[in-house]
C-alpha cells in the first residue's frame, strides 16, 4: 500500500520478513548502541487501515476493510504488541513512545493486563494540536 499524503509506502505487517526486519532494527540499536528509548512516529497510520493525515480518514472505497469488516490494521496491532513485549523482555530499561494522533485506546496498556493494549511506555499525544 501507499500513504499518499507523505509519498511513502506502507509496511505489510502480515509478512514475517517485514516484522523481523523492523523488530531486528530496534533490537540492533538497543543492543549495539545502548539506545534507551524509541519514539515510533505516526502510529495512527499503522493502526488504522483508512488513515489519512490530511482529511483524518480515507473515504469508502479508498481502503480495504480487515477480516472483521473494521478499519483496524490487525497485523500492525499484533506487530506493535510483539515489538513492545520483546523489547521490554530483552531490555527492561528501554522506553518505547508512541506518537499517536487519534484516540486509540490502550496505547500504554500491557496486553497481558488489559485486552487491546499495545504495550508502549508513553504516548506522545499529537491530537491536541489538531483540535
Amino acid at each position: 500500500g501507499e500513504q499518499r499524503d507523505w509519498g511513502t509506502k506502507v509496511f505489510n505487517f502480515r509478512k514475517n520478513e517485514v516484522r523481523s526486519f523492523l523488530l531486528g532494527s530496534v533490537l540492533f540499536w538497543a543492543e549495539r548502541y545502548h539506545v534507551d528509548g524509541f519514539r515510533f512516529d505516526a502510529v495512527s497510520s499503522m493502526l488504522y487501515r483508512n488513515f489519512c493525515s490530511t482529511e483524518g480518514f480515507k473515504r469508502e472505497g479508498e481502503w480495504i476493510k480487515n477480516e472483521h469488516g473494521g478499519n483496524a490494521n490487525l497485523e500492525a496491532i499484533s506487530f506493535l504488541r510483539d515489538l513492545n513485549r520483546v523489547v521490554h523482555q530483552r531490555h527492561p530499561g528501554v522506553v518505547t513512545i508512541a506518537e499517536e494522533s487519534h484516540a486509540w485506546g490502550g496505547v500504554t496498556w500491557e496486553e497481558s493486563d488489559h485486552h487491546g493494549g499495545l504495550g508502549f511506555d508513553l504516548k506522545w499525544d499529537m491530537g491536541w494540536m489538531n483540535d
